[in-house]
């Protein structure tokens, strides 16, 4: 009888360690289910974020930009079509901006070299919103300066050069303007892009700014052109008049993005 009774006591406790060590068992696993889960989570966490940040790394831009009260624009060389909004993190766009542009010109653009990149999700605080493409955030400005025939990449019909005294003019329908600059005055004329008739294979442009009370007339022609600077020799001539007044002649190239 008591050997009976020695064997139940072991056998309940052999059963009761059984069940313990089941349960032990049990919350391990579920202890490292929840931890894989966890690890799981803060891997697809990082993911997302990674997804969502992916557009903040810093890019080149190069392109045309223009500042003033009714805009702050930027078009991408690469992406001429689209017109970006500037939101500029350093200060120094601007500033350079006036540096090539003292007063207020809501014609006047320039070429520039930044650091940044683009977001579809920033508010565009601007007049007309609906123009902008995206935002781009400038976090370093490389290089501002005018534009010239070098270094432009946006489309143009002709630049047009001369000298005694020096000038430049630029046509471009791409930019809807023709900008005259005169270094001696220190001044640029600006007038809406108008398409050019055709007179006897003289190409002709006119333009007329309301806010200067200017007038533009342009008449390139085809024919070898050399320049007494430089000597380099061009395949267009061209002369103008500013207000009928003021007349100027000297060498065009023709633009590279042109039939």
């Amino acid at each position: 009888m008591l050997l009976k009774i020695l064997i139940l006591i072991i056998v309940v406790f052999i059963s009761g360690c059984d069940r313990i060590n089941k349960v032990l068992y049990k919350d391990a696993f579920e202890e490292n289910k929840v931890s894989s889960s966890a690890q799981d989570s803060g891997k697809t966490s990082v993911k997302n974020i990674a997804g969502e940040n992916s557009d903040t790394v810093l890019r080149l831009f190069e392109g045309l930009i223009k500042i003033n009260s009714t805009e702050r624009s930027f078009k991408d060389c690469n992406n001429p079509d689209s017109l970006y909004y500037i939101k500029d993190e350093t200060g120094a766009l601007s500033a350079n901006f006036k540096k090539i542009f003292p007063s207020e010109n809501i014609y006047a653009s320039a070429m520039a070299s930044v650091k940044g990149y683009t977001s579809d999700s920033v508010k565009i605080n601007a007049r007309d919103p609906e123009k902008y493409y995206k935002v781009l955030i400038i976090k370093e400005v490389i290089s501002v300066e005018g534009k010239n025939f070098r270094n432009t990449c946006i489309p143009y019909d002709f630049w047009c050069l001369g000298n005694e005294p020096n000038w430049s003019l630029q046509i471009s329908k791409s930019e809807n303007m023709m900008e005259l600059f005169l270094p001696s005055e220190n001044k640029s004329y600006f007038f809406f892009y108008n398409d050019p008739k055709d007179e006897d294979g003289i190409i002709k442009y006119f333009g007329y700014n309301n806010i200067q009370r200017t007038t533009l007339n342009v008449s390139v022609k085809k024919e070898n052109c050399s320049d007494n600077m430089s000597d380099k020799t061009y395949e267009y001539s061209v002369t103008l008049a500013l207000n009928d007044s003021k007349k100027f002649s000297g060498c065009a190239i023709k633009g590279n993005f042109i039939k």
